[in-house]
């Protein structure tokens, strides 16, 4: 959401942070693109995540939840308005609150993410019901059954699967479509990458591209974030929008 800001889009964060420095932070940063937070909870700690980088440049990540997560168990938003993308949250009292707000969108794009992935295909149905698109890498695929078929009868219409360098696949009821990575500039950190992705292809489907063009715009999105750290290296509209007529 934040690089879809970036981009020039209207948009807006439902959720919680901290009454900490983090959260002040965090809340700095998304005020700085013009982010609407009227919808925000500030409370509690704020979830906080140690990414860690070894010499080939991968990461892992360690989540401490913090406790603003767990004032969303009251939490009732207003309307939802336009599209609504979702990533995990990683307690009960988060989940619990994304199962009700699908409830008031039209429709929405899901990044389930390994936390709830892991929570099986069941578990994520009241999701995945309301979810148009569906991004997941092949191990989240793995862990919601492996197969395709069922998410076409809940609705869905597309499902992209991140391949890292590999690229990524397209995946509709008319079959699968491979697409190669697009080159880096320079690789120094890979964290987000899975994200400005996403921000590539949903900005590319709002502006009517085809589903086959919008991979290839989230494809070179997201070559282009692994160029600095976290999102410091990240393009702004104009640098993005050359990239789109291209």
């Amino acid at each position: 959401v934040w690089a879809l800001a970036r981009f020039g889009f209207k948009t807006a964060f439902i959720g919680a942070v901290g009454r900490d420095a983090e959260g002040e932070e965090v809340l700095r940063e998304l005020e700085a693109v013009r982010m609407d937070l009227s919808q925000v909870l500030v409370t509690g700690s704020t979830s906080l995540a140690l990414i860690v980088l070894d010499q080939k440049k991968d990461r892992f990540i360690v989540v401490s939840p913090g406790t603003a997560e767990k004032a969303l168990k009251t939490f009732r938003p207003g309307q939802v308005e336009g599209w609504l993308h979702l990533s995990s949250l990683v307690s009960e009292e988060g989940f619990s609150f994304h199962k009700r707000l699908v409830a008031l969108a039209l429709g929405i794009s899901l990044d389930p993410g390994e936390i709830y992935a892991a929570r099986g295909f069941e578990a994520l149905s009241p999701l995945l019901r309301k979810t148009v698109y569906l991004f997941l890498t092949q191990k989240e695929l793995e862990s919601l059954g492996g197969e395709t078929s069922g998410f076409w009868a809940l609705g869905i219409k597309a499902l992209f699967i991140k391949q890292g360098a590999k690229g990524a696949a397209l995946v509709t009821r008319q079959g699968l479509q491979a697409f190669p990575a697009a080159s880096p500039p320079q690789i120094v950190d890979n964290t987000g990458a899975g994200d400005f992705f996403n921000a590539g292809v949903l900005a590319a489907l709002a502006w009517g591209h085809p589903l086959e063009e919008a991979i290839e715009i989230g494809l070179k999105t997201a070559a282009e974030s692994l160029r600095d750290y976290g999102r410091r290296g990240y393009p702004g509209r104009e640098e993005f929008l050359n990239w789109v007529r291209k």
